[in-house]
């Protein structure tokens, strides 16, 4: 059995390199070269757990130029553990962090509310566009099997001649099977009596007809309804089959303002299924009973 303190200092276990069994043991590890490393345990007992540990080939090369070299350490701070057992390294002391200047929070704050300010606008004119599930709002581009037509003046001119309009068939990425062309009618004539200038209505549109899409459905009044989608209630406005929907809330034909009418594009009828392709130019008419109120379309949003 070797004797206390007659092992080598350089002896201990990969956790704790100062522990060390008086029998040779497999958890036994050599520390001299810096990193842990298995020793034989025929080497251990006879030599670093003997007096003999002062020949061990490992001890005599740590304890060379080459072998400090090899090491990264010198050789006295090598034998400083075999010296004082009970020395431990020092914790290294992270450099200070750089202090946050004022003009930093400054900009960060300002960069915080742009990026909020800009969520908030983002959330409000979606809000705003969506006019109910499938379908589209005027001169918003979003991807739904539906659309809207708005005229942008509401006052034809006193020569009866088609006032500015617009129709808004947004960019869809719905795929729409292909459909046989519409069948042309012709183009709507207005009364013989009528009047050069017609008053403004008084009741919503009752029917609408634009001739280059070969397209003649009656139009209804809807209004809004409320409807939960993920979990939320929201506000949206009613659409009916097979016709065109006039919102309350818009102008009359002939009055200031704007009038929306929505319909669906390939179901339920599809009366606007082929609004892409109305053209600058065209005309749009709108009938209060027998009253037409003309307009024509100056741009294509």
């Amino acid at each position: 059995m070797p004797e206390v303190g007659q092992h080598c200092p350089h002896l201990g276990l990969q956790g704790d390199r100062h522990q060390v069994f008086l029998v040779p043991n497999p958890r036994h590890r050599c520390h001299v070269a810096g990193q842990p490393e298995r020793v034989a345990e025929a080497h251990q007992g006879a030599t670093c757990l003997t007096s003999s540990y002062r020949r061990c080939p490992r001890l005599a090369k740590a304890r060379t130029p080459a072998g400090a070299a090899l090491t990264g350490a010198p050789a006295a701070a090598r034998d400083l553990p075999a010296r004082y057992p009970n020395l431990r390294a020092m914790p290294q002391k992270r450099p200070a962090r750089r202090p946050v200047t004022m003009i930093e929070v400054m900009v960060l704050g300002l960069v915080t509310s742009i990026v909020m300010a800009g969520c908030f606008v983002g959330y409000v004119m979606v809000h705003r566009m969506q006019v109910g599930p499938g379908m589209q709002a005027v001169a918003a581009v979003v991807t739904a099997p539906m659309v809207a037509a708005q005229s942008v003046t509401a006052e034809p001119s006193p020569t009866s001649e088609p006032a500015l309009a617009s129709t808004a068939p947004p960019a869809t990425a719905t795929l729409v099977p292909p459909l046989a062309p519409p069948t042309s009618i012709p183009e709507p004539d207005l009364p013989a009596n009528a009047p050069a200038n017609w008053p403004p209505a008084q009741s919503p549109p009752t029917r609408l007809t634009i001739a280059r899409i070969g397209l003649d459905v009656p139009v209804l009044t809807v209004t809004t309804k409320v409807v939960q989608q993920g979990g939320r209630a929201r506000e949206v406005w009613g659409d009916v089959p097979n016709a065109g929907g006039f919102h309350y809330t818009s102008a009359y034909p002939g009055n200031a303002g704007n009038t929306v009418i929505n319909g669906h594009r390939d179901i339920q009828g599809g009366v606007f299924r082929h609004l892409d392709r109305v053209a600058v130019g065209d005309e749009i008419v709108l009938y209060v009973g027998d009253v037409a109120y003309a307009y024509q379309v100056t741009e294509i949003l």
